[in-house]
């Protein structure tokens, strides 16, 4: 597992490398979709594994439209993605046989796969399209892998204490605490070498907050 940890990042790092620094803003949007795509499929069966067919393609759908509106220069096009998919959610919630709490608990979950996997990927976008966007973006990755790889090896070397059991038995704090460590330590790394113009205390705070 180790192994294969460190093949597939090194063979994967370079193309991302260099799929976000030169790829246009239109092959960049379309590798956001796709993660979107295959992220609200793994959403919808975890979360709602018994939701039809149909609404998981409407809902995967409508997820599509804010990765669409940050690519577009009308900043008003995200306001009217999410109108749609409300609009939508809440037509579906009247208009369901079910119980009342039923539909409450079906639409929630269903707007919290919206925000969690559309929007919040939606923003590798935003930040794509900043100035020194391609290099803010890299800049977030290297903290959530350097975060991630950190979590793994001090959580197997240390873990003892449980840090949310029912959502995630192996997750510990010792973990926690070396993912936050990762993640500055990431951060800080990256400022140094593409970033020295940043003040070393805001690529810290910028490293914890991821």
């Amino acid at each position: 597992m180790h192994l294969q940890r460190w093949i597939s990042g090194l063979v994967l790092a370079p193309i991302l490398i260099l799929f976000t620094l030169y790829a246009p803003l239109w092959f960049f949007t379309l590798l956001i979709l796709s993660l979107v795509f295959v992220g609200l499929r793994e959403f919808y069966g975890l979360v709602l594994p018994g939701l039809p067919p149909r609404e998981q393609t409407a809902g995967i759908l409508l997820s599509l439209l804010p990765p669409l509106a940050y690519s577009s220069p009308e900043p008003l096009c995200f306001h009217a993605a999410l109108a749609l998919l409300l609009i939508f959610l809440f037509i579906r919630a009247l208009g369901a046989p079910d119980s009342f709490a039923a539909r409450v608990d079906r639409t929630a979950k269903q707007l919290l796969g919206f925000l969690y996997v559309g929007v919040f990927l939606a923003h590798f976008i935003l930040l794509r399209r900043f100035p020194s966007g391609p290099h803010w973006v890299l800049f977030t990755l290297v903290a959530v892998f350097s975060g991630d790889t950190a979590a793994f090896y001090v959580g197997r070397a240390f873990g003892r204490k449980k840090l949310a059991p029912a959502i995630s038995p192996g997750k510990t704090l010792e973990g926690g605490l070396g993912a936050a460590a990762g993640s500055a330590a990431g951060a800080l790394l990256f400022q140094g070498l593409f970033f020295p113009g940043i003040p070393i205390f805001h690529a810290l705070l910028l490293g914890l907050g991821v």
